[in-house]
């Protein structure tokens, strides 16, 4: 699991994403464009070695802060034609150096590597280390950041929104039965299921599921076939890593299913792959996340 566990990692604390913003509405499974910039033209200062960073600046509407990016930002609105700058295990400080940046956010917590603080004093960068672990982080590091980047009014609506959004996929399915879910993500051949108190579990709660990985009080946790067999969840969530997957995986996974006739979700035909960029990125594509587990779940 070393592969998927590590690409989450770089998600929580450097990738597993997310951008744009959905105004009120109800399960529609609809992309929406990012929220806009801040009116006035900002001077870029800031370089991102996380993309769930990086799509937390873009969506508090900051994107014309941005001056680089890390080298597993894919083009979006916002990070386009941006130099990359490293990542969570090897940092550009020649590019840094050139590109002198004022603030450098990461998301290492408390892996932070022992020279990224002494080199960026060196540079004269100050660093914003953010936590995106569950939900509420996300409010917290949006109002950091906006006020780091004196762009704290657009925040605070944008937040909003996002909070709104969020409140109305709730309110479309209360009532409704809550579905036993694993959260899944495949690798060579071994699962790994997302636990409780982090991001997507708080989404995939307000998304009227029950995980059926609370037992196990462990953010990430691998589990076998038995296992899985045993929790019998009646949807399995599929997560796709980053970077892409390619086909070879995507064979193998299907073919792993197929491995666990038993277990409800695969017999009913209920294990649903969840390709989009953003899917393992804990961030600011929260509505959209919610709206897809919602769908998936209840089938609106």
């Amino acid at each position: 699991m070393q592969k998927k566990i590590s690409i989450f990692l770089i998600g929580r604390q450097a990738i597993f994403a997310v951008i744009t913003l959905l105004p009120l509405l109800h399960i529609s499974g609809c992309s929406r464009p990012p929220p806009p910039a801040s009116s006035f033209a900002a001077q870029p200062t800031v370089a991102s070695l996380s993309p769930a960073a990086t799509d937390l600046i873009i969506g508090i509407g900051a994107a014309n802060h941005l001056l680089a990016v890390s080298d597993y930002d894919e083009s979006r609105p916002g990070t386009v034609g941006l130099p990359k700058v490293g990542n969570w295990n090897q940092i550009d400080w020649e590019k840094l150096a050139v590109i002198s940046p004022k603030i450098l956010v990461t998301q290492f917590g408390n892996r932070m590597p022992p020279d990224v603080l002494p080199q960026c004093k060196s540079l004269g960068i100050q660093v914003i280390d953010v936590r995106l672990d569950n939900l509420s982080d996300i409010y917290h590091q949006a109002d950091v950041l906006g006020k780091a980047l004196g762009e704290q009014p657009i925040e605070k609506a944008n937040v909003r929104k996002m909070q709104d959004g969020l409140a109305a996929i709730a309110k479309s399915v209360a009532g409704l039965p809550k579905i036993r879910t694993a959260i899944a993500v495949f690798d060579d051949g071994r699962i790994g299921l997302i636990g409780p108190n982090r991001f997507h579990d708080d989404l995939l709660t307000i998304a009227g599921g029950i995980n059926v990985a609370d037992k196990f009080h462990n953010p990430f946790i691998d589990v076998d076939g038995e296992q899985l067999t045993a929790l019998a969840p009646d949807v399995i969530l599929d997560l796709q890593p980053i970077p892409p997957t390619t086909p070879q995986e995507i064979q193998q996974d299907q073919r792993f299913w197929k491995t666990l006739p038993d277990v409800p979700a695969v017999k009913n035909g209920r294990v649903f792959r969840i390709t989009a960029p953003y899917a393992m990125r804990p961030g600011w594509h929260a509505v959209q996340l919610t709206e897809t587990f919602a769908q998936k779940l209840h089938g609106k």
